[in-house]
């Protein structure tokens, strides 16, 4: 709200005031911020359950793919991705 709502206050502060507007009252960007709070309301349990995964990954399997050479990204999309895929499922 731009009569009680905290948004402006908190962009005046960090020196953003500027960036403050109407976003749910203009028809070009409402759709846009609805969008995108509903996003924000639904992807923190998802984020937690991936996390948890992630973080159940034995560390001899890492280490055995290190052994092996993969690093970076490799590591990710051969070893991890597949271990963490019944959690996304």
């Amino acid at each position: 709200s731009p009569i009680w709502g905290v948004a402006p206050w908190m962009l005046d502060l960090i020196g953003l005031k500027f960036l403050f507007a109407h976003w749910l009252g203009k028809s070009g960007s409402a759709l846009i911020a609805v969008l995108l709070i509903s996003n924000w309301q639904y992807i923190g349990i998802p984020m937690m359950l991936i996390y948890a995964a992630l973080l159940s990954i034995p560390e001899e399997v890492i280490d055995a793919a290190e052994c092996d050479g993969i690093t970076g990204w490799a590591q990710f999309w051969k070893i991890k991705l597949p271990l963490i895929l019944p959690a996304i499922g």
